[in-house]
């Protein structure tokens, strides 16, 4: 595992560049805000550095407990470099690494659908549900309130910091990372809005504006219409996107989420042990890539242990991961403020 350091800084801003197309100015807000925060890998050949990913620290949070995670982001391997297994040799370190420091888990977005089942040869899968509702202006109209509830923020304040990070089997963000979100979201044409009992991420697309993560409660809806419709005046289509059950906006749809990983399997479960104490759970786990990971784990009055032996519940590590997400089963983990 080679990181990367400050030297590194000019050849990844080439590469950034080269790849994702991403303006000066946009690429100069990860390394502002998060270049120093985050475990940054590298593959060099000869001596130019060749292939990149980076991991960014964050939390998710349970019912009561915060597991530790970390976040892939801003991975990129030069084209002509690219179906080596530079970048598979990354994913693996990384996630060895998490689990040899105790790190529960580990979430990362594909840039495009079809890097779904690249990650999850990894062992990701899809934890995190959203759902989408798409309308035209005309319609969205009848669902208005009397007047506009949500507020722009032009600038990312501890109030509103408070405000995002309050959400129950969803992620946590620093203030650092939360500068970073929001900045970033803003660079690319986007708002954040605070409204009565939440927010909602939106941008521009075309002719249309897409309601990137809508987090507020049914009630606020017709508010959030109201201060839409007053604010992208030329916008005829809107997709909203949210936590599945939280809106009823009508006929929505099931669309490609985060995905996520058990990385140390021990600490995860005893998370999920301590937030549900009345838990009693035997099983035996099979983790292909992260053999310290495989064994029996035990459940009982709050406490997780590791043992040798067998069990007749056998679960793979994607099963594992949606029940420790799910708390258990009894909720839907939702992906929210999602980095490009």
């Amino acid at each position: 595992m080679t990181l990367v350091n400050e030297s590194d800084i000019p050849s990844l801003k080439e590469n950034w560049k080269k790849i994702f197309f991403d303006s000066d100015e946009y690429i100069d807000l990860f390394f502002e805000y998060l270049f120093d925060k985050s475990l940054f890998l590298k593959n060099d050949v000869g001596d130019n550095l060749v292939s990149s990913a980076a991991f960014i620290k964050m939390n998710y949070r349970l019912e009561k407990e915060v597991l530790p995670a970390y976040y892939i982001y801003a991975a990129m391997t030069l084209p002509e470099f690219q179906g080596r297994g530079l970048m598979s040799g990354l994913i693996k370190d990384g996630l060895i690494y998490f689990a040899e420091k105790e790190i529960p888990l580990c979430t990362v977005l594909p840039a495009n659908t079809s890097l779904y089942r690249y990650y999850e040869r990894f062992g990701f899968t899809d934890a995190f549900e959203l759902n989408s509702f798409q309308i035209k202006r005309k319609k969205l109209f009848e669902k208005a309130g009397p007047l506009p509830t949500f507020i722009w923020q032009k600038q990312p304040s501890r109030d509103v910091f408070d405000v995002l990070n309050k959400g129950k089997y969803s992620l946590l963000r620093d203030v650092q990372v939360f500068r970073y979100t929001f900045y970033e979201n803003q660079n690319a044409g986007g708002r954040l809005y605070i409204g009565p009992s939440g927010y909602m991420f939106t941008r521009k697309s075309g002719l249309g504006v897409i309601i990137k993560d809508y987090s507020a409660d049914e009630n606020d809806f017709a508010g959030a219409v109201s201060t839409l419709l007053r604010d992208y005046p030329d916008a005829q289509l809107f997709t909203f996107r949210f936590k599945p059950g939280l809106i009823h906006p009508g006929h929505s749809v099931t669309i490609p989420s985060a995905l996520a990983r058990i990385a140390g399997a021990l600490p995860a479960v005893a998370g999920l042990a301590r937030d549900n104490p009345e838990l009693s759970l035997k099983f035996e786990l099979e983790d292909p890539l992260i053999p310290e990971n495989n064994g029996v784990y035990i459940v009982e009055n709050g406490t997780a242990a590791q043992c040798s032996g067998k069990s007749s519940r056998h679960l793979t590590v994607q099963m594992l991961t949606k029940l420790i997400m799910s708390g258990g089963g009894k909720a839907v983990p939702y992906a929210n403020m999602m980095l490009d």
